[in-house]
């Protein structure tokens, strides 16, 4: 799964979410060292692409993979793709408890 979403990106991987991110990871091994850290990073990832404030399109053909999701030319980009940090954390927590991983 990749981010490539040029404002998802910009907004997600900033200094302090990502911060954030790690130092939560840190914070949980160091709780449980049979914590399984890849779910944790699987849950933020599908929680982000829950999360994403628009539905991109893709213009394909036999040879390669276009997304279109920024022909959609709001006034504000900026903060119209902006991401939702709450959201974004509940999501991930919903996505764990369905995983049977619980956070501390």
């Amino acid at each position: 799964m990749a981010i490539e979403d040029g404002f998802l990106t910009k907004n997600y991987l900033n200094e302090k979410l990502l911060s954030d991110f790690r130092k939560g990871l840190l914070l949980e091994e160091q709780r449980n060292d049979k914590f399984p850290l890849h779910l944790y990073a699987l849950a933020e990832i599908i929680a982000l692409r829950m999360c994403i404030p628009k539905t991109p399109s893709f213009v394909y053909s036999n040879k390669e993979i276009m997304n279109m999701s920024l022909s959609t030319g709001v006034n504000n980009p900026d903060e119209y793709y902006k991401v939702d940090e709450e959201l974004i954390a509940e999501t991930r927590n919903e996505i764990l408890e369905s995983f049977n991983v619980k956070i501390k």
